[in-house]
């Protein structure tokens, strides 16, 4: 009996022991898949503007779920910023070697830099491979980017720029919605005279979307994109800023600009504070209904509309095309961001306007592909044409002093000459 019973504890131990072995050889393989499923991951780094308080940041988060969850094998770390540092770091990775494998960035200065140097890749050969990629845009946006014989940016995103206004504000008070300047400085006097501001402005790179609009009504679209030109600088590049002197003395903006960040200036408009703004597409969100007008900047009879790529502009490292591994990894996820499936999701943001653009009810947009659509002349915005470090290092900086009087627009753009080559 008590022999029965020591050769059922010998089993019932082996049996435990054999489980333990069996429950740790199938942990540690378990584990060992993991480590493996872990070094399989291609990871690709992607950048850009498109970040914290940006209208945008909420559906590329759930465009890169989307993509990770039909592509477990590839990783997307999104290190996006948001406002002034991003490019001051998107700069500071290419110059160091370090850049993302995707990025998105606006056409300009910075850029064309980058392309120059060798650090964006050519994508032409593979949007003429793949129909089903490229019948996504409409082929006209590649013209009008004038890439040549090349293709460096996929444009996804388009932006306008035009004078937003608060249609209550206007009515309440009995003020003319202006058509021109002279109208314009009228709707400036009698919003002084009732207390409300009557343009929310900030001396920032985005708040002076402003000078831009007045720019482009003066130089048009051939001054604006070549402003200078023989050693001279377009004359409405200068002559903006005297009509920004000219507002600025009449109390057009708010009494302390200078000090003001571009989410406060904001809100002045969005709060009922400010009866117009400057702005572009990217403005538009939840916070605006029907309340609010937009119109081409009222300068003259006619109707200049700034438009152009906007920050949904994507490109692909060279270093990263040039790897074999990441090159596919990263070709699918720029492919999935700008499909049918991206544009959906970014479409759902009021602040988003496709490069393929489909019938859309809602109230801003409708109001943005009408002012586009309206248009006599499309132009670019001017600070495409400008170098980037003399714009925000020199001209943004020096605007106090030029609303001042204590330096003069000529002044400002004599120092152009060292920052950019003539075209």
């Amino acid at each position: 009996m008590k022999r029965h019973y020591l050769l059922t504890y010998v089993f019932i131990g082996i049996a435990i022991l054999s489980a333990i072995i069996f429950y740790m050889s199938t942990d540690r393989l378990t584990y060992s898949k993991s480590l493996n499923n872990e070094s399989d991951l291609v990871t690709i780094r992607f950048s850009s503007s498109w970040a914290g308080l940006d209208s945008k940041a909420a559906y590329l988060e759930r465009v890169i779920a989307a993509f990770e969850e039909e592509n477990p094998g590839i990783r997307i770390m999104n290190e996006s910023m948001y406002g002034e540092d991003f490019l001051f770091t998107l700069k500071a990775d290419f110059a160091s070697g370090n850049g993302p494998d995707v990025f998105g960035v606006w056409p300009g200065s910075d850029l064309d830099l980058l392309i120059e140097n060798g650090m964006v890749a050519d994508l032409k050969e593979v949007l003429d491979q793949d129909e089903t990629w490229s019948s996504n845009f409409d082929s006209s946006i590649f013209e009008f980017m004038d890439q040549g014989d090349h293709i460096y940016s996929i444009p996804f995103e388009v932006i306008y720029e035009g004078l937003y206004y608060n249609k209550d504000l206007f009515e309440d008070f009995e003020v003319d919605i202006p058509y021109d300047y002279e109208s314009l400085l009228e709707a400036v006097r009698a919003f002084k005279k009732k207390g409300i501001i009557p343009i929310a402005y900030n001396m920032t790179p985005e708040g002076s979307f402003i000078y831009q609009n007045i720019v482009v009504q003066l130089a048009g679209v051939e001054g604006t994109e070549n402003p200078l030109k023989n050693g001279q600088v377009e004359d409405g590049y200068i002559e903006a800023m005297y009509k920004m002197r000219e507002l600025y003395q009449m109390g057009a903006f708010p009494r302390n600009a200078l000090n003001f960040d571009d989410a406060s200036r904001n809100m002045l408009f969005i709060d009922k504070r400010a009866a117009m703004i400057v702005q572009g597409s990217w403005f538009n969100s939840g916070a605006l209904d029907e309340s609010v007008g937009l119109i081409p900047f009222p300068m003259k009879d006619d109707k200049y509309v700034i438009y152009g790529i906007g920050n949904g502009n994507f490109h692909m490292n060279q270093n990263t095309y040039d790897d074999p591994v990441k090159k596919q990894a990263a070709l699918k996820f720029l492919k999935y961001l700008t499909s049918e499936s991206g544009r959906r999701i970014f479409n759902e943001s009021p602040s988003f306007i496709g490069t393929r653009t489909s019938e859309d009810d809602d109230y801003l947009k409708v109001q943005g592909l009408k002012l586009i659509e309206d248009a006599d002349y499309l132009v670019k915005p001017p600070d495409h044409f400008i170098n980037r470090t003399f714009w925000e290092n020199v001209l943004i900086k020096d605007f106090p002093a030029m609303l001042e009087g204590e330096i003069s627009p000529e002044e400002i753009f004599d120092k152009l000459h060292d920052y950019q080559e003539e075209d």
